[in-house]
């Protein structure tokens, strides 16, 4: 069962990650941690094997926009695999674009964006190898999820073959209080911001994002486009679009108490939206509307 909400005991949220699986949990998460440090990845990398998968599935969006919760669901089918984590956190192949003290604000590093053709299928070929240790041979589709990523699809999709770009998006307001709220600048950024992210910073961001993604998705043979309200509403029919945009079996689906059943495995959601807007005051939004307005109505989001 995978549960979205808080859970006050570290064994639920081993099961609830792995689909039930505690043990072999423990181990894919503690080799995750392992390749966290670039130490360990350096002295791995020349054992392994770059995965070739027949389909690459990278999920990109703002943060906060459902990408976790789309990865968990999508794991639920029998032919994707995906690695444990982040994985622009588990190779040495791609900047850090919150440097700076800037969790989850990569709009503050957008000198990094672009890597450039310098090395270019050197830094993908160490992509795939440090990624491997994840890779299921079985699965025809290895499914990778980063919020970097969503800076640069066109590269990716030049560089890994048979790329596919799945773009979830959610309400502004949402994605921005949810960045408030959970992120802490530190060093330089809190010295420039303070404690807490302005509005107005993060509505930037989440237009930046928004803009970039549209205009690179739009250059990518391979894209599809989803809504985290649309996920939240008819999840059924949401991933019925997804796993047929990906070529692959359509797995029994339906509603199960508070969520969704994939395969047997159960999924607990909520829509989250109304108690993230009920958090946001009215000088939060006066804030970011104007900034906001073109993208949000792009997205058919009320502004007010």
């Amino acid at each position: 069962m995978s549960r979205f909400n808080e859970s006050n005991s570290r064994i639920a949220r081993i099961l609830a990650r792995n689909e039930g699986q505690f043990f072999s949990g423990i181990a894919r998460e503690g080799l995750g941690k392992l390749m966290l440090k670039p130490g360990f990845r350096k002295l791995a990398r020349p054992f392994l094997k770059e995965a070739k998968p027949e389909k690459w599935l990278f999920v990109v969006g703002c943060y906060n926009s459902g990408t976790t919760i789309l990865r968990r669901l999508l794991e639920s089918h029998p032919d994707i695999a995906a690695t444990v984590r982040e994985g622009a956190k588990l190779t040495d192949a791609f900047p850090n674009l919150e440097v700076g003290g800037w969790p989850r604000m990569m709009y503050k590093n957008q000198h990094l964006w672009d890597l450039g053709t310098d090395g270019a299928e050197q830094r993908a070929k160490m992509a795939r190898q440090d990624w491997s240790i994840w890779f299921d041979a079985s699965a025809s589709v290895f499914f990778e999820k980063s919020i970097d990523h969503s800076t640069r699809i066109a590269w990716l999709n030049r560089h890994f073959p048979n790329a596919h770009f799945l773009w979830i998006t959610r309400n502004g307001y949402c994605v921005n209080e949810g960045i408030m709220r959970r992120a802490k600048p530190f060093g330089a950024a809190k010295a420039e911001v303070g404690e807490r992210y302005p509005a107005e910073l993060t509505a930037r961001q989440w237009v930046a994002f928004d803009d970039h993604i549209r205009a690179e998705m739009a250059e990518v043979p391979r894209g599809h486009a989803i809504s985290y309200e649309a996920l939240m509403a008819q999840p059924v029919e949401t991933l019925t679009g997804v796993f047929a945009f990906l070529g692959l079996s359509i797995p029994e689906m339906g509603p199960a108490a508070d969520g969704i059943a994939i395969d047997g495995h159960h999924h607990e959601l909520a829509d989250q939206n109304a108690a993230s807007l009920a958090r946001l005051t009215d000088a939060e939004k006066d804030a970011m509307r104007p900034i906001m307005a073109d993208a949000m109505r792009r997205h058919g989001y009320p502004l007010d």
